[in-house]
């Protein structure tokens, strides 16, 4: 058993009553649940300490789908736990590991490693490329960094993959500097063989917005007919507006990175499932704890803070979390959700190593350059039907690691793959009463309001695909100065006889899109997405989407919707 610093239990696996979930040797019955486990910690570049695989990877060996994201994980190889002390470690939790030693030798990896260490190492994936770019990628390669830096990754991968054992089979991985993202799925319960076009991609939000000291690590896939995406991120540090700004940005930013193509909308809406993960450095504000802090937000603000954690009050502190309250407002990861935070928060502690010089002890174990902070999240986001196939389980930190100045964060999901059921024959959606409202922006170059083209499709699989419910799109033109403008619809009418079937067979999701572009380049300036399968009932039912872009909330839209079913069509 694991105790904390206050001598309270931990959960441990044999402790987590109900969230091991049912596995079989060939998964046929798409209504059991999968177990996904979703971790991340930022190493503060040290290797991870005994009390990570003991307390963390041990739980994530209990998965069908592991996921794991790395920050800062740049650290000396030679400090770090051999492959005998690991292989000791799987052995007494019971793991039984018996990875080969061709996991230490992995030449494939490292042949891998090698090509994004120079890809995905400095600049990752650049919209935008220049003579600062070769220059800064042949610095970079001109030097050991490079060597270094691949030599970490590869021993990192192999410690993973010699903890969770050869049942265990490498998915996809991403790397963008000092972020790290593995995905694995276990074999013996027919997962890993069923996993489909894989892909992977990094974003840099960091220096210039070119450089990957900040940024984002993607790796997405198919299990039979749904789609998973997994997002490890280091966003912005420090406290203060402009630092809350930057993060903001760089969310949306990533989470927009799929819109720079034509008729492609964002990371949110071309999944079924998003896990956005990682140091995404969101920091308490004690002023929301208290008005009278002063306004030095050093050792009183930290006093206020530590006074909280002391009393355990986790929703005092939630209360204060600049995350949540961004998330509420619309500014950041919008129609995300997240576990409730009770746990103390992850982030900055005194490390075991700075012992004698930080002052550290079992009553003051935060460092007090920093306000403590839930820095390290894991956020999650489905599909509107879709949101009670992707249930929560558990969702806390790791309190007993002490070589990072950073606490990992843990968090275990229960997903059924299967389609929820409709019993329908040949439905028939009702659209009246559509209106959109959003903000009208001034173009800077011409001094005019930007037309906007509206649209509304209706999607009979996933959200890539589209077919037009409107002859011609409508072409809104704004031409006077007003602060909103409101689009308002004629009545419509869908037919779903071939989603619905198609629906009933092969998990089609049947979402009503509305989308609204800018007709001048086509940009996407937002969309709301709604399933019809959320509005089963005969009366009219007034639906309030929020126009969203990249996690932002950019204006809101109303539709009223009536269906009905033709009963003398055949099933």
């Amino acid at each position: 058993r694991t105790w904390d610093r206050r001598g309270d239990e931990m959960a441990t696996p044999c402790a987590m009553e109900g969230t091991r979930l049912c596995r079989s040797e060939a998964r046929r019955d798409m209504e059991t649940p999968l177990n996904v486990f979703v971790g991340t910690w930022n190493l503060g570049n040290a290797a991870p300490d005994e009390e990570y695989f003991r307390d963390v990877l041990s739980v994530a060996s209990e998965a069908d789908i592991v996921c794991l994201g790395f920050q800062e994980a740049h650290y000396p190889v030679k400090e770090a736990l051999s492959f005998e002390t690991i292989t000791k470690l799987s052995s007494d939790l019971g793991r039984g590991s018996s990875a080969s030693r061709k996991v230490r030798n992995a030449k494939w990896f490292r042949n891998l490693m090698k090509v994004t260490a120079m890809v995905g190492g400095v600049v990752g994936s650049v919209a935008s490329s220049g003579i600062l770019v070769p220059v800064a990628i042949g610095a970079y390669m001109a030097t050991d960094a490079a060597g270094k830096e691949n030599e970490c990754r590869v021993h990192l991968y192999q410690t993973m993959q010699l903890f969770l054992g050869e049942d265990f089979g490498l998915v996809g991985q991403s790397n963008l500097l000092q972020i790290r993202l593995f995905v694995f799925a276990r074999k013996s319960s027919g997962i890993f063989g069923i996993i489909k076009d894989v892909e992977t991609n990094t974003l840099a939000t960091g220096i210039l917005n070119m450089i990957g000291n900040k940024g984002a690590a993607i790796v997405s896939f198919k299990v039979n007919d749904r789609s998973l995406c997994f997002c490890c991120c280091h966003l912005a540090a420090h406290e203060g507006q402009d630092f809350l700004d930057a993060r903001n940005r760089s969310a949306k930013a990533i989470l927009s990175s799929t819109t720079d193509k034509e008729d492609m909308l964002d990371i949110p809406a071309m999944y079924d499932h998003v896990f956005f993960l990682g140091d995404l450095n969101y920091r308490l504000d004690p002023y929301l704890l208290n008005a009278s802090v002063g306004s030095h937000r050093g050792l009183s603000g930290f006093d206020l803070v530590c006074s909280y954690i002391e009393k355990r009050e986790w929703g005092k502190l939630s209360a204060a979390d600049t995350l949540a309250i961004e998330r509420e407002n619309g500014r950041a990861l919008c129609g995300f959700e997240e576990g409730t935070l009770q746990w103390p928060p992850t982030f900055k502690y005194n490390r075991v190593k700075d012992a004698d010089e930080d002052g550290f002890t079992d009553s003051n174990p935060f460092n007090t350059k920093r306000l403590p902070s839930y820095t390290d999240r894991v956020l999650y986001h489905s599909l509107p039907c879709l949101k009670n196939r992707l249930i929560l389980k558990y969702y806390r930190s790791c309190q007993s690691t002490k070589s990072s100045d950073h606490k990992p964060v843990l968090s275990l999901f229960a997903l059924k793959l299967g389609t929820p059921k409709a019993h329908l024959r040949c439905l028939t959606v009702r659209l009246s009463s559509l209106s959109v409202t959003f903000p009208c922006n001034q173009d800077a170059e011409t001094g005019l309001y930007n037309p906007y083209v509206v649209s509304v499709e209706y999607c009979k699989g996933d959200l890539g695909s589209f077919q037009k419910v409107l002859p011609e799109p409508d072409i809104i033109e704004l031409s006077k100065d007003d602060a909103t403008v409101t689009i308002s619809f004629c009545e419509l009418n869908i037919g779903f006889a071939d989603a619905v079937k198609k629906y009933k067979r092969s998990g089609y999701t049947g979402h009503i899109l509305m989308q609204v572009r800018r007709k001048s380049n086509c940009g996407l300036f937002g969309y709301a997405v709604l399933s019809i399968f959320d509005h089963l009932v005969e009366d009219d039912v007034v639906a309030n989407c929020p126009l969203r872009l990249g996690g932002t909330r950019v204006g809101s839209s109303t539709i009223t919707l009536h269906l009905f079913e033709e009963e003398n069509h055949p099933r």
